[in-house]
């Protein structure tokens, strides 16, 4: 109830994601907070990319045939179309990091500043 003595906030559950930089190759796996918006993961990546804000985020399409989506920074991965199968994954006996779920990263040059 006293604000000055909270840590932080308590999630209702994390989950990994992969963050592939396409113009360097780089990539990095983040556990990220199933609240957090693009936005905040944006954020958390400053660490590895301080140009991460010069980077158009985009993510697999739901069909082959379809070009990348792009990401609303504003919004979840779960509102983003990106989904946490690891309960699915759970259930079959798998590892939940068997399959990690990727963000793209395409560099959009707009001559930003770190």
């Amino acid at each position: 109830d006293e604000p000055q003595y909270w840590v932080g906030m308590l999630s209702s559950k994390t989950r990994q994601i992969r963050v592939v930089n396409m113009l360097t190759k780089d990539e990095h796996t983040l556990e990220v907070c199933a609240e957090d918006t693009l936005e905040q993961i944006q954020n958390k990546y400053l660490l590895y990319n301080k140009h991460a804000g010069s980077y158009a985020w985009k993510r697999l399409p739901d069909q082959l045939d379809k070009e990348m989506v792009v990401l609303d920074m504003q919004k979840t991965l779960e509102q983003n179309g990106v989904r946490d199968e690891s309960e699915e994954y759970e259930e079959l006996g798998m590892d939940d990091d068997y399959y990690v779920p990727s963000l793209h990263l395409y560099f959009k040059d707009d001559l930003s500043v770190a």
